[in-house]
């Protein structure tokens, strides 16, 4: 705890040389420290401009998982306002309609993520169940597309089955993303980044655009440029483990938030900082009464009870769990199945509001945006004799006429860069890319 804003480059300079000085004994070639956004960005303009002293062989320097899925629950937001999705989830009695708003923001993290894994589930069974419907439609000598084929086909000519896609697909993938923290599988938190930051890409997340990718990065070449650090968090030490409950890891930066909610304790810091007397006393103290009061609630049967089950895997959270799926379920089949649209037309559910055509061209793009980017994580994903032909596709890609002026300029220079050759492939990339 500090007393100046930790916003500034002094302060975030000041903490990392804290941290290295304390992790010195026992890491002392690398030290790996978490920071939400606004300060991880920070501290890779550090580590670009003093390379010597705090620069990658020095420090780790990772992205908070807890402030990732945060972002991520508000790119669906964005993607759901306006859909309808709200007055559906209202009236299905899974929540209230001043909470269902409050989903758009991620305001409350625990509720948004649990109204998302329902609406997942049930535009799952809705998918499923218009598929099927579609191949009961055909005679005995009629063999009817693959499940595959018959999804790709019906995006193609059906704008409000396209959008309702794209909501799947970005609720799964952000499930991944959590997947991946709970079960410490840092290979799986990997690929979930890599598939949702095309998202950020095409809605606008700008600082998340920047970084997110710059995260990415950093992670898959620590594999080949710190091969140590890549095995301890191979093996889970990307996340916290405060539980022997399965399913149950955390971020670090979550960990963090929660150790600083127990120092704080329930009147806030906010009048200590006020104070530089007070606030030493409370530095001093505040996290031996943190200390005191977890041996307290250890020591207490009903808490240090072995049991390696999740806190949910009850019947009566699941049986909750079914009963609100089965509901907004039937909420959707009041307004109407979105995948068994048939018209050419893209509308909010709820309201039957139909959309511009500009809306509708821009939800077809999303797609190519996907492809692109996704385009971008593959080659610098990929191994050295195989990049010559993800460039050409790539190349291909930019060709085509599609509206991405602000994401190709910064994506074709990073190809270009690596294709001139190593030595032209530096620091230089990444600090275009905070400029745009």
């Amino acid at each position: 705890m500090f007393l100046e804003n930790a916003h500034s480059v002094a302060m975030i300079l000041h903490s990392m040389n804290v941290i290295k000085s304390a992790v010195q004994y026992n890491n002392p070639r690398q030290t790996a420290v978490t920071f939400d956004q606004p300060l991880f960005a920070i501290a890779k303009q550090i580590q670009w401009n003093w390379p010597a002293s705090h620069g990658e062989n020095q420090f780790v320097i990772m992205l908070g998982g807890l402030h990732i899925e945060m972002a991520a629950f508000k790119v669906l937001g964005n993607w759901l306002d306006g859909s309808g999705w709200m007055s559906i989830i209202a009236n299905a009695g899974v929540t209230s309609t001043g909470v269902a708003d409050s989903f758009i923001k991620a305001s409350h993290l625990t509720r948004t993520r649990r109204a998302h894994q329902i609406t997942a589930a049930s535009l799952y069974i809705l998918q499923q169940r218009a598929y099927r419907k579609y191949k009961e439609a055909f005679d005995n000598g009629i063999e009817p597309l693959g499940f595959k084929d018959w999804k790709n086909k019906m995006s193609t000519e059906h704008p409000q089955f396209l959008y309702w896609c794209r909501v799947l697909e970005l609720e799964l993938c952000v499930s991944q993303l959590v997947r991946s923290l709970r079960e410490a599988n840092f290979k799986h938190y990997i690929e979930s980044l890599g598939q949702l930051a095309p998202w950020m890409f095409s809605l606008d997340h700008i600082n998340y655009v920047r970084y997110l990718s710059v995260h990415v990065r950093d992670m898959c070449m620590l594999s080949s440029k710190h091969p140590e650090v890549f095995q301890q968090l191979s093996e889970g030490a990307f996340v916290v483990h405060k539980s022997p409950r399965a399913f149950s890891s955390i971020a670090l930066d979550h960990a963090h938030e929660q150790a600083n909610a127990l120092v704080k304790g329930d009147g806030g810091a906010v009048s200590l900082t006020e104070s530089p007397v007070a606030l030493l006393q409370w530095m001093a103290a505040g996290p031996e009464l943190a200390r005191m009061t977890q041996e307290f609630e250890e020591s207490i049967p009903s808490v240090t009870k072995a049991d390696t089950c999740h806190h949910e895997q009850v019947p009566g959270v699941q049986v909750l769990f079914k009963k609100d799926i089965a509901s907004l379920e039937s909420s959707f089949e009041e307004v109407g199945n979105p995948f068994l649209e048939d018209s050419k037309d893209l509308f909010a559910l709820d309201s039957k509001v139909i959309v511009e055509n500009a809306v509708i061209q821009t939800v077809s793009l999303t797609l190519h945006h996907l492809i692109i980017i996704g385009k971008y994580f593959l080659y610098i994903n990929t191994a050295q004799d195989e990049k010559e032909k993800q460039f050409t596709d790539f190349v291909t890609l930019i060709n085509e006429k599609i509206e991405l002026e602000k994401y190709t300029a910064i994506t074709t220079n990073y190809f270009l860069s690596i294709k001139n050759g190593p030595t032209f492939l530096t620091i230089n990339y990444w600090r275009l890319a905070m400029q745009m």
